[in-house]
């Protein structure tokens, strides 16, 4: 290989005195080869240097690079676009955007200018004037004309990419103040750009959930596709979808939907136990209920609260009363654990207990209907407990009370009136006053009223008519529940057998269990795809203006003293003279 096309260097002279003889060529090789490279050393791009030294964190050599930069090659535009870059990295983020600003106003078309001025206003949460200049990156970057249509086309995707940030940012803005109808709305602009974004329709849908809108929760979520998402995300759907299906009346739905992520994927997350305790209980499943929740810690309050009602509904009173207990110790102040545990008392003959702790709830409460009901049924039951064992002054005092309490929470709710009346009817039968509460049942419709009267037409012997009655109610209930009654049945048996009402009937009291929904909080584990492949492809966040062309650091020469050139001197051997070293010759 020739020796110019080997070191590629503009100023090389070659000597053809010496190219033929082989020991001057190595010199002049040599000192080629020196001079090459001093002269090469003086050949640098500052500014492509600087981008490096600001992309390892590296602040100092950046300044120094981009000084350099400024004083000796022609690109004072790019380095103003990296330093703001820089003081932006720096925190100095007021600098960075009055230098790009003062850019911007001289009537330029860098697409880059306006990127890296979004991307601080994005990371200063300024979101709406973050999206004007992305759209505005976006526009310019689509432009042939402006760069290289590579480059054109890399800087749009990354700009509309960054708006789906911003405009989900806005988003979560409105939802946390309440404008669901503005969140949704910029939710629809990201879906405009990125159509099958799945963190943009898992975040509409849940904001849907938020406000109380299973249904655009259903449609977001149906548009994701189950191939593209991991088990951990498949679960957050799962929930989100689940108990938007309950919310529309499809609880069967949600429960199998639940029951397949349960038992199917083995999952642990106690969040999908407590939907499927909740709805288990809501659809009167109580074992079930229990068997869910068997053996897992819980650290919400309503979850035993679910299990409490759940148990006491099966009569199981001793594990209903410790659930309910540990309820009031996660908290104190859970009403439905405290009802809850005096229905326990009432139900297992604690009568003293059951009185005193459901008169402090009725003075702690007075303004609540459902610890007014209770009171009512505790003094009537109390009450049933000494007419039972024949001590009816005592029996008589608790049945006039739970008629007063009955009265209180009718008048404290209006839209129960005709529960808690047929409530206080029933008191009042206790009371011997049976005229009385004929009138209030057979003007009530309500389910327990008509079975109540009924069992009071059995008292006087007509039977035809308490059965009638019953089966009517009976066929009702099915009709509407495609479910048998148990408690109308039997009275409907024992009515058609004309047996005589003595402690065998059984009347029905009105008393809801209560508990709250459980409040689903559920994770956006997914991130922007395409944000993902700009990342992959190269973390740093802003756009760098780069120079191809190498500048020459500019010397003054007038200062500089002209070293003396070396000459060379080319030594021919000689022969060596031996040295003396003093002894006689030998021959």
């Amino acid at each position: 290989m020739e020796l110019n096309a080997l070191l590629n260097c503009q100023h090389l002279y070659t000597i053809t005195v010496f190219r033929h003889h082989p020991l001057l060529s190595k010199y002049f090789t040599l000192s080629v080869l020196l001079f090459c490279s001093v002269s090469a050393s003086t050949q640098s791009n500052y500014l492509n240097a600087a981008n490096a030294a600001l992309k390892r964190g590296d602040f100092q050599s950046t300044h120094e690079l981009l000084e350099k930069a400024e004083a000796h090659c022609k690109v004072t535009e790019k380095v103003k676009q990296n330093s703001a870059v820089l003081s932006a990295m720096e925190g100095d983020t007021d600098v960075a955007i009055q230098t790009l600003n003062k850019i911007i106003n001289n009537g330029t078309d860098n697409p880059s200018l306006y990127y890296n001025r979004a991307i601080i206003l994005l990371n200063q949460n300024d979101y709406s004037a973050a999206l004007d200049d992305f759209k505005k990156a976006s526009s310019l970057g689509g432009k042939k004309g402006s760069q290289s249509e590579r480059h054109a086309f890399s800087l749009k995707h990354k700009s509309e990419t960054k708006q789906v940030e911003a405009l989900c940012k806005l988003a979560e803005q409105a939802t946390n103040k309440g404008s669901f109808d503005l969140a949704h709305l910029y939710y629809e602009d990201a879906l405009r750009l990125r159509p099958n974004e799945t963190q943009v329709l898992f975040a509409q849908a849940h904001t849907g959930l938020i406000q109380g809108n299973p249904f655009i929760s259903l449609n977001a979520l149906e548009k994701i596709k189950p191939a593209t998402v991991s088990n951990d995300e498949q679960l957050e759907i799962t929930l989100v979808k689940a108990y938007s299906l309950a919310r529309i009346n499809k609880m069967p739905e949600a429960i199998r939907l639940l029951e397949s992520t349960l038992y199917s994927d083995a999952s642990d997350d106690m969040r999908v136990r407590e939907l499927l305790s909740y709805y288990y209980l809501k659809l009167s499943k109580h074992q079930k209920t229990l068997d869910v929740l068997s053996g897992r810690a819980s650290t919400h309050a309503n979850t035993f609260v679910i299990a409490g009602n759940a148990a006491l509904r099966l009569k199981k009173y001793k594990h209903a009363l410790f659930c309910y207990k540990q309820a009031k110790t996660m908290d104190n102040d859970n009403l439905n654990a405290a009802l809850g545990i005096a229905m326990c008392y009432s139900s297992t003959d604690r009568n003293q207990e059951s009185i005193s702790y459901i008169d402090s709830l009725s003075q702690s409460h007075p303004d609540n209907h459902l610890v007014w009901n209770v009171n009512g049924i505790i003094h009537k039951d109390v009450g049933l407990y000494y007419k039972n064992n024949f001590r009816e002054n005592q029996a008589k005092a608790f049945f006039v009370k739970s008629a007063a309490a009955f009265l209180m929470a009718q008048g404290l709710n209006k839209h129960m009136q005709a529960v808690y009346n047929s409530n206080r009817a029933l008191a009042l039968y206790f009371q011997n006053q049976k005229e009385a509460a004929k009138i209030i049942w057979s003007e009530n419709d309500e389910l327990s009223s008509q079975n109540n009267l009924a069992l009071l037409l059995a008292s006087q012997k007509d039977y035809s008519a308490a059965y009638q009655i019953l089966d009517e109610q009976y066929d009702d209930f099915w009709t509407k529940t495609k479910k048998k009654h148990h408690i109308i049945d039997y009275n409907r048996g024992l009515a058609r057998s004309r047996t005589t009402l003595n402690n065998n009937y059984k009347f029905l009291t009105n008393f809801k269990l209560n508990q709250e929904r459980p409040t689903l909080v559920v994770e956006n584990l997914f991130s922007l795809k395409s944000v993902q492949d700009i990342e992959a492809a190269d973390s740093f966040e802003y756009i760098l203006a780069t120079s191809d062309e190498d500048c020459k650091e500019q010397i003054n020469r007038k200062k500089v003293k002209k070293k003396k050139k070396k000459k060379w001197k080319f030594k021919f051997f000689k022969r060596k003279k031996k040295k003396y070293n003093g002894g006689c010759p030998k021959f």
